[in-house]
C-alpha cells in the first residue's frame, strides 16, 4: 500500500491456484475523512499481469510461490511515477497530468529493474529520485537504485 494526496492505494496478493497466477486487485481508500466514521475502500479493478519469467514459472510449479506478486508500492516525490516492487522486479507506472492514479496503476507498467533480493518486501523513494529497497529475509541488504540512471 502507498499514500498520495488524500488517498491510500492498496494492492492485494492473490494466491496461486493450480500453479496459475491471478492478478492483484487495486483498491483506493480516501483518507480525507477525519470524523471517525467508517471509511470503505473502493474497488478499482484488477492489475495487469506481466509476462512471467522462467524463474517465476519454476518457483510456481516447484514451490507454489508467485514471484510476480506485488510486495510494496511507492510514489515518486514529484508525484509523476509510482514504483511497484515484486519479489523479483521493480515496475514503473508513469502518470500524465490528466490521468488518475487508479487509471495509471491498472494499466501495464514498465519493468525497469530485475533484482536478486531474497523475498523483497519494502521500497521507498527519496526526494532525489533514488529508490531504496530491502528484503524480509536475513541478512536484509539495503539496495539503492538511482532512477535517473535507469532512463538515460
Amino acid at each position: 500500500m502507498a499514500a498520495i494526496g488524500d488517498s491510500i492505494y492498496l494492492i492485494t496478493k492473490q494466491p496461486l491456484r493450480n500453479n496459475q497466477r491471478s492478478a492483484g486487485k487495486l483498491y483506493r481508500l480516501p483518507v480525507s475523512n477525519t470524523s471517525g466514521t467508517e471509511i470503505v475502500a473502493q474497488s478499482l479493478g484488477e492489475m495487469v499481469l506481466l509476462p512471467s519469467s522462467l524463474t517465476s514459472r519454476l518457483a510456481a510449479s516447484l514451490a507454489g510461490i508467485d514471484l510476480d506478486q506485488a510486495t510494496d508500492l511507492v510514489f515518486s516525490a514529484n508525484r509523476t511515477a509510482a514504483y511497484l516492487l515484486t519479489y523479483r522486479q521493480i515496475i514503473r507506472f508513469q502518470r500524465q497530468a490528466e490521468q488518475t492514479w487508479g487509471d495509471v496503476l491498472l494499466a501495464e507498467g514498465e519493468v525497469i529493474h530485475t533484482h536478486g533480493l531474497r523475498q523483497a518486501e519494502a521500497i521507498t523513494a527519496s526526494e532525489d529520485g533514488v529508490l531504496w529497497l530491502t528484503s524480509e529475509k536475513l541478512p536484509a541488504p539495503i539496495w539503492s537504485i538511482p532512477t535517473q540512471t535507469l532512463f538515460e
